[in-house]
């Protein structure tokens, strides 16, 4: 149900990805979950591989052809795109990560990341009770010039940075289908606290997106 309501958003950003490096590439999703994205990449004609720190998630991947491994030091092939989908935010040293993808990516290599955006009104304005304030899961929050001081630090120039909401119009309308279809043939119901917190999360939840080029120098 969650892969379903999330398509139009992984397609929008599949095309963001396809307009700046189209395949024959790999795309490396750090944090991957149970591969959605990349599933619905290699559809597209891209070679994928993940890095996922929960095994039953690794599991999930492996049952349909995804090679996912725990850790990123286990990655060994060239890569051409690495994206992190909230992801960034969970690591206890956001610069070395994104170092250590800078030393995997090839030449003109692209890396793409998502994170709650701390600077938006709506975190401003809920403080605590903003719906990605985490700090029990997440070790930093970025607003658009922190994570882009981290991205051009770690030796990437910046092709585009936004503050964005990523829940749209058919992201709703996608997630409505989701539910009604699998509370019709699957019996699988959802609550009206559930569809209550889906509709705060569309409302709400913003994000910081980056896109940025690997360069040879770091500065």
């Amino acid at each position: 149900m969650r892969r379903w309501s999330r398509l139009p958003e992984q397609i929008k950003l599949l095309s963001d990805i396809i307009s700046l490096h189209q395949p024959p590439a790999t795309i490396l999703d750090i944090g991957c979950d149970r591969a959605p994205f990349l599933d619905e990449a290699r559809r597209f004609g891209y070679q994928v591989v993940g890095v996922e720190p929960s095994e039953s998630a690794r599991k999930d991947a492996v049952k349909i052809g995804i090679p996912v491994v725990p850790n990123l030091d286990e990655i060994t092939q060239p890569i051409d795109i690495a994206v992190l989908w909230h992801s960034l935010e969970h690591t206890g040293d956001p610069l070395a990560m994104l170092e250590s993808i800078h030393s995997l990516l090839t030449s003109d290599g692209i890396i793409a990341i998502r994170v709650p955006d701390f600077g938006s009104l709506w975190s401003r304005l809920l403080k605590h009770r903003w719906i990605w304030f985490q700090p029990e899961n997440h070790c930093y929050h970025f607003t658009v010039q922190s994570l882009k001081n981290v991205v051009e630090r770690a030796g990437f120039d910046v092709i585009t940075i936004r503050s964005q909401r990523p829940s749209n119009g058919l992201t709703l309308k996608a997630g409505t289908v989701a539910m009604k279809s699998f509370g019709k043939y699957m019996g699988e119901k959802t609550s009206l606290k559930r569809r209550l917190a889906i509709l705060y999360q569309y409302l709400t939840g913003i994000e910081v997106y980056v896109i940025a080029r690997k360069v040879n120098t770091k500065r």
